[in-house]
């Protein structure tokens, strides 16, 4: 059967295929029915419709119909199989890819409610930025550090805790190693866990404590501080001091990042400070950015003497330079500055703190 509509109509095309009556209750042969629909909703209403009739017989409009059909099930088949690999893939990405993201995306969610914590509490934090090497300006040691603190100073209850002092710092190609020395209790080692601190996590995409950084990559961080006693049993603690810094030294490369603590100072100073300039002598020809803190202030007197005898032996670009810790005094600074050594570890005011001068002692 078909709807007619008056002739003249602008019209849309609908073809639809009624579905047959539930068994019992349809008749013996099935019927197909076939709409027409010419509909100008503006120009005609449901009035203008002029009735149903009959397919004439041998009419092949049925065969069409039947045909349309089988081409759109087996096009709707095909593109249905073709969403399917494409969902199933999804479903694969979105559940087996993204739990293994899970661990890392947590590591970043704690880091930024915990640094947003601590900067509620007033401490100072910042995006890191990646150096860009220009052209004609290419420089793969750059750090340039602004206002820098160590973050355990925010964290845990220490004698520094109370006056945190930011400070600043530089690495570039020429500056490339720091022999730092001050009192005891200045500051040193703080400073220096500090810079390793900067590196771990501006390479970890987190915002570091202070105002600014902006740095070349390192490939490796490698830290020679004083080891556990019960390490040094077989070798002795300068003879493991000696072994741990040659597999670090023959590890690192030229964009390493060393740190060195009081190395070498388990014996006496004459064996001290020979291992000790042989080993920033051999830093200066690898190249590698590295801050020494020691107490051998005449190590750092020497950096001038090093850099002429490394520039005659091979021309290297990188220096040592001194670095200290000032004095505000007899009161620690906690401030640092590339300048000469002072040539005193203020050893007699730490003792007369704690009581262990010869009068304190005998009283």
């Amino acid at each position: 059967y078909v709807l007619t509509i008056p002739e003249g109509a602008a019209f849309h095309y609908l073809r639809y295929r009624l579905l047959p009556e539930k068994a019992g209750t349809e008749t013996a042969e099935r019927k197909q029915y076939m709409a027409i629909y010419l509909v100008d909703f503006e120009n005609i209403g449901y009035n203008g419709l002029k009735g149903i009739e009959k397919l004439p017989e041998g009419d092949q409009a049925k065969d069409v119909t039947r045909y349309t059909d089988r081409i759109v099930n087996h096009m709707i088949s095909h593109m249905v199989k073709r969403v399917r690999e494409v969902l199933n893939k999804y479903v694969s990405i979105t559940i087996t890819d993204m739990t293994d993201l899970i661990p890392e995306l947590l590591y970043y969610i704690k880091w930024a409610e915990y640094i947003q914590k601590l900067q509620e509490q007033g401490f100072t934090f910042a995006k890191a930025s990646v150096y860009k090497e220009e052209e004609n300006e290419s420089d793969p040691y750059m750090m340039q550090a602004r206002g820098i603190y160590n973050l355990k100073l925010a964290v845990f209850e220490t004698e520094e805790s109370g006056n945190i002092v930011p400070n600043d710092m530089d690495f570039d190609r020429n500056r490339r190693v720091y022999i730092l020395t001050g009192a005891n209790r200045g500051g040193k080692t703080t400073i220096t866990q500090a810079v390793g601190q900067l590196f771990v996590l501006a390479q970890g995409g987190i915002y570091i404590p202070g105002k600014a950084f902006t740095f070349s990559p390192v490939t490796g961080i490698y830290t020679h501080f004083p080891a556990d006693e019960d390490k040094t049993l077989d070798l002795g603690r300068l003879g493991e001091e000696c072994k741990r810094f040659k597999a670090i030294y023959e590890e690192a490369d030229s964009r390493s990042l060393l740190l060195m603590n009081e190395s070498f100072s388990t014996t006496s100073f004459e064996e001290g400070y020979y291992i000790a300039k042989d080993s920033v002598r051999a830093i200066l020809h690898k190249g590698m950015r590295t801050i020494y803190n020691t107490h051998m202030h005449k190590l750092a007197f020497d950096v001038e003497e090093m850099n002429e005898e490394q520039q005659k032996a091979e021309h290297t670009e990188g220096k040592a330079f001194s670095m200290i810790v000032h004095m505000k005094g007899t009161e620690r600074s906690y401030q640092i500055e590339v300048a000469p050594p002072e040539g005193k570890s203020y050893a007699s005011e730490i003792a007369q703190k704690y009581g262990v001068t010869y009068e304190m002692l005998v009283k």
